[in-house]
């Protein structure tokens, strides 16, 4: 094979890689279509409803401490099966969402 038909060759070759490389890292960084299930469009247009979550804030209060390197930390071994079992997921679940306006469900999303 000679330089001239290798270089034809690259000529050609060349751009259709690039070609479908720009495809293919197009379609890995698009976002999926949007499609909005019907079940997360339901809300309470003039719903007083409200999220507590001072339970959690009680924990934190409780449990939270600053470590040494000034982060927070949470002392768990502390934390008893009691406070676990009504702590704040069960009460937050027990919530209906599609009872809230729907920028409150926006903050439970």
């Amino acid at each position: 094979m000679t330089l001239y038909r290798i270089l034809l060759m690259l000529a050609l070759f060349l751009p259709a890689l690039a070609l479908l490389g720009w495809y293919v890292v197009n379609q890995i960084n698009t976002a999926p279509a949007k499609n909005i299930w019907p079940r997360w469009q339901v809300h309470q247009a003039n719903s007083t409803a409200t999220i507590n979550h001072q339970v959690y804030q009680n924990f934190l209060t409780h449990y939270l401490y600053r470590g040494p390197q000034g982060n927070n930390l949470v002392y768990y071994a502390k934390v008893s099966k009691l406070v676990s079992g009504e702590f704040y997921m069960p009460k937050l679940l027990s919530n209906k969402v599609c009872t809230l306006v729907s920028w409150l469900q926006k903050l439970w999303w």
